[in-house]
């Protein structure tokens, strides 16, 4: 399983496979390019929904 901060390396690796199947007419993924701005945006909006719970108000408070 890969490590939390890898996700993007991850995904990186799992649309370079994607496009090289689809260049050798091993798959068609031409309607998921169609709709490429739906996946940035899903990107985006899990980013900034991980990034919310990461301010200095987070986690258990610090001992007195």
């Amino acid at each position: 399983m890969a490590q939390k901060g890898n996700w993007t390396g991850v995904a990186l690796i799992l649309v370079g496979a994607a496009f090289l199947l689809m260049n050798l007419d091993i798959i068609d993924i031409g309607h998921l390019v169609r709709y490429w701005p739906v996946i940035l945006i899903a990107v985006g909006l899990r980013l900034v929904i991980r990034d919310r719970g990461s301010g200095p108000a987070s986690g258990p408070p610090s001992p007195p």
